[in-house]
Protein backbone atom coordinates (compact mmCIF):
# COMPACT_ATOMS: atom_id res chain seq x y z
CA UNK A 1 0.00 0.00 0.00
CA UNK A 2 3.05 2.54 0.77
CA UNK A 3 6.18 3.08 -0.53
CA UNK A 4 9.18 1.12 1.45
CA UNK A 5 11.33 4.40 1.44
CA UNK A 6 11.32 7.52 0.67
CA UNK A 7 10.74 11.64 2.03
CA UNK A 8 6.85 10.27 2.23
CA UNK A 9 7.40 7.10 4.29
CA UNK A 10 6.08 7.10 7.89
CA UNK A 11 7.22 3.82 9.72
CA UNK A 12 5.66 4.45 12.75
CA UNK A 13 2.25 4.80 10.66
CA UNK A 14 3.30 1.50 8.81
CA UNK A 15 4.01 -0.23 12.22
CA UNK A 16 0.68 1.09 13.90
CA UNK A 17 -1.38 -0.17 10.76
CA UNK A 18 0.38 -3.32 11.08
CA UNK A 19 -0.38 -4.02 14.83
CA UNK A 20 -3.97 -3.00 14.16
CA UNK A 21 -4.42 -5.47 11.31
CA UNK A 22 -2.69 -8.07 13.82
CA UNK A 23 -5.65 -7.15 16.11
CA UNK A 24 -8.18 -7.21 13.94
CA UNK A 25 -7.32 -10.44 12.59
CA UNK A 26 -7.66 -11.95 15.98
CA UNK A 27 -10.92 -10.43 16.36
CA UNK A 28 -12.04 -12.13 12.70
CA UNK A 29 -10.61 -15.53 14.16
CA UNK A 30 -13.37 -15.22 17.21
CA UNK A 31 -16.00 -13.68 14.91
CA UNK A 32 -15.22 -17.04 12.86
CA UNK A 33 -15.63 -18.94 15.72
CA UNK A 34 -19.13 -17.20 16.46
CA UNK A 35 -20.70 -17.68 13.43
CA UNK A 36 -19.87 -20.94 13.47
CA UNK A 37 -21.22 -21.92 16.47
CA UNK A 38 -24.69 -19.76 15.01
CA UNK A 39 -24.75 -22.24 11.92
CA UNK A 40 -24.41 -25.57 13.42
CA UNK A 41 -27.38 -24.72 15.70
CA UNK A 42 -29.27 -23.33 12.20
CA UNK A 43 -28.16 -26.31 10.70
CA UNK A 44 -29.44 -28.68 13.72
CA UNK A 45 -32.81 -27.25 13.17
CA UNK A 46 -32.43 -27.33 9.54
CA UNK A 47 -31.83 -31.20 9.09
CA UNK A 48 -34.99 -31.67 11.65
CA UNK A 49 -37.27 -29.54 9.67
CA UNK A 50 -36.19 -31.81 6.52
CA UNK A 51 -36.65 -35.20 7.73
CA UNK A 52 -40.07 -33.37 8.34
CA UNK A 53 -40.40 -33.34 4.92
CA UNK A 54 -39.69 -29.42 4.28
CA UNK A 55 -38.05 -28.16 1.45
CA UNK A 56 -34.88 -25.88 1.06
CA UNK A 57 -37.06 -22.74 0.18
CA UNK A 58 -39.42 -23.12 3.20
CA UNK A 59 -36.16 -24.12 5.86
CA UNK A 60 -34.58 -21.21 4.44
CA UNK A 61 -37.60 -19.22 5.40
CA UNK A 62 -38.53 -20.19 8.39
CA UNK A 63 -35.39 -20.26 10.02
CA UNK A 64 -33.70 -16.70 8.18
CA UNK A 65 -34.88 -12.96 8.65
CA UNK A 66 -32.31 -10.94 7.64
CA UNK A 67 -31.41 -8.04 9.70
CA UNK A 68 -29.46 -4.95 8.88
CA UNK A 69 -28.67 -3.41 12.11
CA UNK A 70 -27.07 -0.14 11.50
CA UNK A 71 -23.65 0.22 13.85
CA UNK A 72 -23.57 2.86 16.20
CA UNK A 73 -20.08 5.29 16.07
CA UNK A 74 -20.65 6.84 19.42
CA UNK A 75 -17.86 8.42 20.59
CA UNK A 76 -16.31 8.94 16.97
CA UNK A 77 -15.76 12.12 15.05
CA UNK A 78 -18.17 12.90 13.27
CA UNK A 79 -16.29 13.04 9.83
CA UNK A 80 -15.15 9.55 10.22
CA UNK A 81 -18.54 8.42 11.00
CA UNK A 82 -19.13 7.62 6.98
CA UNK A 83 -15.91 5.90 6.72
CA UNK A 84 -16.36 3.30 9.61
CA UNK A 85 -19.89 2.63 8.65
CA UNK A 86 -18.37 1.48 5.00
CA UNK A 87 -15.67 -0.39 7.34
CA UNK A 88 -18.88 -2.04 9.11
CA UNK A 89 -21.03 -2.87 6.10
CA UNK A 90 -18.38 -4.78 4.18
CA UNK A 91 -17.78 -7.22 7.60
CA UNK A 92 -21.12 -7.43 7.41
CA UNK A 93 -21.30 -8.85 4.26
CA UNK A 94 -18.51 -11.07 4.71
CA UNK A 95 -20.21 -12.08 8.10
CA UNK A 96 -22.91 -12.98 6.23
CA UNK A 97 -21.41 -15.28 3.62
CA UNK A 98 -18.63 -17.27 5.96
CA UNK A 99 -22.05 -17.85 8.21
CA UNK A 100 -23.85 -19.25 4.71
CA UNK A 101 -20.72 -21.39 4.47
CA UNK A 102 -20.51 -22.55 7.52
CA UNK A 103 -24.18 -23.61 7.43
CA UNK A 104 -23.45 -25.26 4.47
CA UNK A 105 -20.84 -27.15 5.73
CA UNK A 106 -22.27 -28.14 9.33
CA UNK A 107 -25.55 -29.29 7.31
CA UNK A 108 -23.29 -31.53 5.21
CA UNK A 109 -21.76 -33.00 8.15
CA UNK A 110 -25.56 -34.02 9.79
CA UNK A 111 -26.41 -35.59 6.18
CA UNK A 112 -28.06 -32.76 4.16
CA UNK A 113 -25.77 -31.59 1.60
CA UNK A 114 -27.21 -28.50 -0.27
CA UNK A 115 -27.46 -28.66 -4.06
CA UNK A 116 -27.58 -26.13 -7.35
CA UNK A 117 -30.88 -28.16 -8.36
CA UNK A 118 -32.19 -27.37 -4.84
CA UNK A 119 -32.46 -23.72 -5.92
CA UNK A 120 -32.28 -23.92 -10.29
CA UNK A 121 -35.49 -26.05 -11.27
CA UNK A 122 -34.56 -28.38 -13.95
CA UNK A 123 -36.97 -30.25 -16.67
CA UNK A 124 -36.68 -33.13 -18.72
CA UNK A 125 -37.72 -31.26 -22.40
CA UNK A 126 -38.10 -33.20 -25.78
CA UNK A 127 -35.12 -32.63 -27.83
CA UNK A 128 -36.77 -29.97 -29.73
CA UNK A 129 -34.59 -27.25 -31.19
CA UNK A 130 -35.33 -23.91 -33.16
CA UNK A 131 -32.65 -21.03 -34.72
CA UNK A 132 -32.29 -18.92 -37.59
CA UNK A 133 -30.09 -20.80 -39.83
CA UNK A 134 -27.09 -19.49 -40.96
CA UNK A 135 -23.66 -20.89 -40.82
CA UNK A 136 -22.68 -19.40 -37.11
CA UNK A 137 -25.96 -21.00 -35.69
CA UNK A 138 -25.67 -24.39 -37.52
CA UNK A 139 -21.83 -24.70 -36.02
CA UNK A 140 -23.65 -24.14 -32.89
CA UNK A 141 -26.26 -26.39 -32.96
CA UNK A 142 -23.69 -29.23 -34.25
CA UNK A 143 -22.07 -28.61 -31.20
CA UNK A 144 -24.55 -27.91 -28.65
CA UNK A 145 -26.90 -30.85 -29.93
CA UNK A 146 -24.34 -33.75 -29.34
CA UNK A 147 -25.47 -34.69 -25.87
CA UNK A 148 -28.84 -35.23 -27.50
CA UNK A 149 -30.46 -38.86 -28.31
CA UNK A 150 -33.22 -37.62 -30.76
CA UNK A 151 -32.41 -33.61 -31.31
CA UNK A 152 -35.25 -32.28 -34.04
CA UNK A 153 -35.01 -28.73 -35.22
CA UNK A 154 -37.17 -26.29 -36.94
CA UNK A 155 -35.76 -22.78 -38.38
CA UNK A 156 -37.15 -19.47 -37.10
CA UNK A 157 -37.54 -16.57 -39.00
CA UNK A 158 -35.72 -14.06 -36.75
CA UNK A 159 -34.55 -14.21 -33.04
CA UNK A 160 -37.94 -13.20 -31.42
CA UNK A 161 -39.79 -15.96 -33.61
CA UNK A 162 -37.30 -18.62 -31.67
CA UNK A 163 -37.18 -17.42 -28.49
CA UNK A 164 -41.28 -16.95 -28.54
CA UNK A 165 -41.52 -20.69 -29.44
CA UNK A 166 -39.83 -21.79 -26.52
CA UNK A 167 -41.46 -19.41 -24.40
CA UNK A 168 -44.90 -20.49 -25.53
CA UNK A 169 -43.82 -24.46 -25.10
CA UNK A 170 -43.93 -25.01 -29.03
CA UNK A 171 -40.22 -25.77 -28.51
CA UNK A 172 -37.67 -26.94 -25.90
CA UNK A 173 -34.69 -24.73 -26.80
CA UNK A 174 -33.77 -22.34 -29.31
CA UNK A 175 -29.92 -21.33 -30.22
CA UNK A 176 -29.34 -17.80 -29.70
CA UNK A 177 -26.33 -15.35 -30.66
CA UNK A 178 -24.99 -14.68 -27.15
CA UNK A 179 -21.79 -12.39 -27.42
CA UNK A 180 -19.82 -10.60 -30.24
CA UNK A 181 -16.38 -10.97 -31.23
CA UNK A 182 -14.37 -9.59 -27.68
CA UNK A 183 -17.38 -10.83 -25.14
CA UNK A 184 -19.44 -8.49 -26.04
CA UNK A 185 -22.95 -9.19 -25.22
CA UNK A 186 -25.88 -8.72 -27.81
CA UNK A 187 -28.32 -6.08 -26.19
CA UNK A 188 -31.22 -7.19 -28.12
CA UNK A 189 -30.41 -10.81 -27.30
CA UNK A 190 -30.15 -10.08 -23.18
CA UNK A 191 -33.20 -7.62 -23.49
CA UNK A 192 -35.13 -11.59 -25.10
CA UNK A 193 -33.43 -13.47 -22.48
CA UNK A 194 -35.29 -10.54 -19.72
CA UNK A 195 -38.74 -10.43 -21.28
CA UNK A 196 -39.33 -13.89 -21.67
CA UNK A 197 -37.57 -15.22 -18.85
CA UNK A 198 -35.24 -17.53 -20.69
CA UNK A 199 -32.48 -19.71 -18.84
CA UNK A 200 -29.10 -19.99 -20.47
CA UNK A 201 -28.49 -24.29 -20.33
CA UNK A 202 -24.93 -24.10 -22.50
CA UNK A 203 -22.77 -21.77 -24.18
CA UNK A 204 -20.28 -22.57 -27.07
CA UNK A 205 -17.92 -20.75 -29.02
CA UNK A 206 -18.23 -20.86 -33.07
CA UNK A 207 -15.40 -19.54 -35.51
CA UNK A 208 -16.91 -19.64 -39.17
CA UNK A 209 -15.71 -21.37 -42.33
CA UNK A 210 -12.68 -18.79 -42.03
CA UNK A 211 -12.31 -19.12 -38.17
CA UNK A 212 -12.30 -15.28 -37.72
CA UNK A 213 -16.23 -15.34 -36.65
CA UNK A 214 -15.18 -15.63 -32.75
CA UNK A 215 -18.94 -16.00 -31.29
CA UNK A 216 -20.51 -17.18 -28.60
CA UNK A 217 -23.60 -18.98 -28.58
CA UNK A 218 -26.38 -20.05 -26.54
CA UNK A 219 -28.64 -22.99 -25.69
CA UNK A 220 -31.59 -21.39 -23.99
CA UNK A 221 -34.87 -22.96 -22.66
CA UNK A 222 -37.48 -21.97 -19.93
CA UNK A 223 -35.23 -24.21 -16.95
CA UNK A 224 -32.30 -24.98 -16.24
CA UNK A 225 -30.01 -27.71 -17.08
CA UNK A 226 -27.32 -28.22 -14.08
CA UNK A 227 -24.23 -29.50 -15.41
CA UNK A 228 -21.84 -32.16 -13.45
CA UNK A 229 -18.76 -30.85 -11.13
CA UNK A 230 -15.37 -31.62 -12.32
CA UNK A 231 -12.52 -30.32 -11.12
CA UNK A 232 -11.30 -29.60 -14.71
CA UNK A 233 -14.21 -27.62 -16.13
CA UNK A 234 -14.65 -23.86 -15.50
CA UNK A 235 -18.59 -23.65 -14.28
CA UNK A 236 -20.71 -20.09 -14.92
CA UNK A 237 -23.29 -19.10 -13.08
CA UNK A 238 -25.13 -16.30 -14.39
CA UNK A 239 -27.85 -13.73 -12.47
CA UNK A 240 -29.69 -10.67 -12.88
CA UNK A 241 -29.99 -7.80 -9.96
CA UNK A 242 -31.70 -5.05 -9.72
CA UNK A 243 -30.02 -1.54 -9.38
CA UNK A 244 -32.36 -0.03 -7.70
CA UNK A 245 -30.30 -0.54 -4.48
CA UNK A 246 -27.26 1.13 -5.36
CA UNK A 247 -25.81 -1.61 -2.23
CA UNK A 248 -26.37 -4.42 -3.91
CA UNK A 249 -22.91 -4.95 -6.43
CA UNK A 250 -20.90 -3.96 -3.37
CA UNK A 251 -22.46 -6.55 -1.13
CA UNK A 252 -21.92 -9.24 -3.92
CA UNK A 253 -18.36 -8.27 -4.32
CA UNK A 254 -17.66 -8.53 -0.75
CA UNK A 255 -19.38 -11.69 -0.63
CA UNK A 256 -18.51 -14.01 -3.45
CA UNK A 257 -14.59 -14.68 -1.99
CA UNK A 258 -16.08 -15.89 1.17
CA UNK A 259 -17.72 -18.47 -0.70
CA UNK A 260 -15.26 -19.83 -2.90
CA UNK A 261 -16.38 -18.00 -6.15
CA UNK A 262 -15.39 -15.19 -8.16
CA UNK A 263 -16.96 -12.10 -10.50
CA UNK A 264 -16.21 -12.74 -14.71
CA UNK A 265 -18.13 -10.53 -15.45
CA UNK A 266 -20.47 -7.58 -15.04
CA UNK A 267 -22.69 -5.68 -17.22
CA UNK A 268 -25.61 -3.09 -16.56
CA UNK A 269 -28.39 -2.74 -19.45
CA UNK A 270 -32.34 -1.32 -19.70
CA UNK A 271 -34.71 -3.66 -19.37
CA UNK A 272 -38.19 -3.52 -20.03
CA UNK A 273 -40.22 -4.42 -16.40
CA UNK A 274 -43.69 -4.07 -15.42
CA UNK A 275 -43.40 -0.56 -14.00
CA UNK A 276 -41.59 0.47 -17.47
CA UNK A 277 -37.83 0.72 -18.81
CA UNK A 278 -35.66 -0.36 -15.55
CA UNK A 279 -31.60 -0.60 -15.06
CA UNK A 280 -30.54 -4.58 -14.76
CA UNK A 281 -27.26 -5.89 -13.31
CA UNK A 282 -25.93 -8.60 -15.18
CA UNK A 283 -23.29 -11.07 -13.27
CA UNK A 284 -21.40 -13.87 -14.31
CA UNK A 285 -19.68 -15.90 -11.75
CA UNK A 286 -16.89 -18.41 -12.01
CA UNK A 287 -16.05 -21.00 -9.61
CA UNK A 288 -13.52 -24.13 -11.10
CA UNK A 289 -14.96 -27.60 -10.20
CA UNK A 290 -17.34 -25.76 -6.99
CA UNK A 291 -20.22 -25.98 -6.31
CA UNK A 292 -22.48 -22.62 -6.34
CA UNK A 293 -25.06 -23.96 -3.81
CA UNK A 294 -23.42 -21.98 -0.56
CA UNK A 295 -23.69 -18.99 -2.65
CA UNK A 296 -27.31 -19.76 -4.25
CA UNK A 297 -28.08 -19.93 -0.44
CA UNK A 298 -26.84 -16.42 0.30
CA UNK A 299 -28.52 -15.14 -2.66
CA UNK A 300 -31.90 -16.59 -1.71
CA UNK A 301 -31.87 -15.35 1.95
CA UNK A 302 -29.35 -12.12 1.75
CA UNK A 303 -30.59 -11.06 -1.60
CA UNK A 304 -33.72 -12.47 -2.35
CA UNK A 305 -34.14 -9.69 -5.37
CA UNK A 306 -31.97 -11.25 -7.55
CA UNK A 307 -32.87 -13.57 -10.69
CA UNK A 308 -30.93 -16.70 -11.94
CA UNK A 309 -30.50 -16.45 -15.83
CA UNK A 310 -27.92 -19.74 -16.06
CA UNK A 311 -25.32 -21.65 -15.46
CA UNK A 312 -23.58 -24.11 -17.63
CA UNK A 313 -19.73 -24.78 -18.62
CA UNK A 314 -17.39 -23.14 -20.74
CA UNK A 315 -17.29 -25.80 -23.66
CA UNK A 316 -14.14 -23.54 -25.24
Amino acid sequence: MFRKSGALSSEMNKDNLLRLTLTEAISCEKRIIELYEYAALFATSAYSLSLDGVGIYEILGALFEPERNEIPCEGALPENVERIRCYTEVLASVDRAIFVSLFAQALAERGLTLTESDFLPSADGEESFTYVKNRLADEAYDVLSQDFSDPRVFYAADLREAARAVKDGRVAYCLLPLEERGGVRIGSVSELLYSFDLKINAVTPVFGFDGNADMKYALVSRFFTVPEINEDDDRYLEIRLPLSDNAVLTELMSAVSALGVSIYRINSSTAQTEEGKGSVLSVVLTSAGGSFAPLLTYLSVFMPSYTAVGIYNNLE
